[in-house]
């Protein structure tokens, strides 16, 4: 991926940052506009979790579960997986869209995440599955 990187010319835009501590991470969130995730395939990407968080808007192509992490276009950009047109009308979209909107999209998005998919949330989903095998 370096050498093709270079091949194409890609060196300001592409960063290859190998493993990062959490310090690190949060900085490199912090100079984001956009979270994108172009996966063929994921069963409920975490990276999407993380970064709803740190409060960026997110866009993912449409694999797993990804619907009921975005489940509509208030909370996030889906494309179509394998779709490149897609994935740039996608892109478009959030480019065009007002940082406030963008901003209070992320915040959406954050809040949607915690409100159903948190520590406890998921906790609270184990025990109910082991309460009812167990009576």
């Amino acid at each position: 991926l370096m050498a093709l990187s270079r091949q194409l010319d890609l060196g300001p835009q592409v960063t290859f940052s190998g493993f990062m501590t959490q310090a690190q991470l949060k900085n490199l969130y912090r100079r984001m506009d956009l979270a994108v995730l172009t996966s063929y395939s994921e069963s409920f990407p975490l990276v999407l979790l993380e970064a709803s968080d740190n409060l960026l808007p997110i866009l993912s192509t449409d694999i797993g579960d990804i619907k009921v992490m975005i489940p509509n276009t208030e909370y996030g950009f889906i494309a179509k997986t394998g779709d490149v047109d897609s994935i740039v009308n996608e892109l478009r979209k959030a480019v065009n869209k007002d940082p406030k909107e963008l901003s209070a999209m992320a915040t959406r998005e954050k809040k949607y995440v915690a409100d159903h998919f948190s520590v406890k949330k998921q906790l609270a989903s184990i025990e109910k599955v082991y309460k009812q095998v167990t009576k």
